[in-house]
């Protein structure tokens, strides 16, 4: 009789199950829109602005994307990488969410992103970037309140802020909502779906569901 004691399971195993990771993210995101608009109320302002869309803001949207889609690609594919506080962005995510990003198919990576992207935009460029400050220092300070909510090490938090700030500058050079939406939505899906490939390279998940 084996007298070994069971082996731990990895804790991979134990992290969310894409569906329900699904379901909690974008709920979450999405719950922004609501606290967007309670801020709006008891905190005196210009009214949350609309998001006006066309062929021409999309495009800009698309274009726009292109400078944080390229930095990730350097901070992800290039010798950087290998930096120790850029490595440990990505030590920190896979132990974190690393099995549930695994597995996330591609419909379930969109729905969040869009989420991230409607719900953190109207809550902190269109509802508190022209509540704290004009112009650039509204920006500016939206911009690090941002980058500290999506502390994960000091180095993302830093990257966050700029991503922010970037968002912010969109925002107000275009005053539309909608291109900022696109950029965040659209940067996301795409870094995530980088992610995720780079995730499955190093072996997670065990066993992994086409998508």
């Amino acid at each position: 009789m084996d007298s070994q004691p069971p082996t731990e399971e990895p804790s991979s195993s134990r992290k969310l199950d894409p569906d329900v990771f699904t379901i909690l993210a974008t709920g979450f995101e999405l719950g922004m829109v609501p606290l967007a608009w309670f801020v709006a109320w008891s905190w005196t302002g210009p009214n949350i602005p609309t998001a006006r869309w066309s062929i021409g803001s999309l495009l800009v949207g698309v274009a726009a994307t292109i400078p944080p889609i390229l930095v990730f690609g350097i901070l992800t594919f290039t010798r950087v990488r290998n930096i120790p506080s850029v490595a440990s962005i990505r030590e920190r995510v896979q132990e974190i969410l690393g099995d549930t990003i695994a597995r996330l198919q591609t419909w379930q990576m969109a729905l969040i992103s869009l989420g991230a992207g409607v719900g953190e935009e109207v809550l902190f460029r269109g509802t508190l970037v022209p509540r704290l400050g004009d112009g650039i220092i509204g920006i500016c300070l939206a911009g690090v309140l941002f980058g500290v909510l999506h502390w994960i090490t000091p180095l993302y938090a830093v990257l966050a802020a700029i991503f922010g700030v970037f968002l912010g500058w969109l925002f107000l050079v275009t005053d539309n909502l909608f291109v900022p939406i696109v950029v965040h939505a659209l940067y996301d899906l795409v870094a995530l779906i980088i992610l995720r490939r780079e995730l499955r390279k190093d072996g997670l998940p065990s066993n992994i569901e086409k998508g």
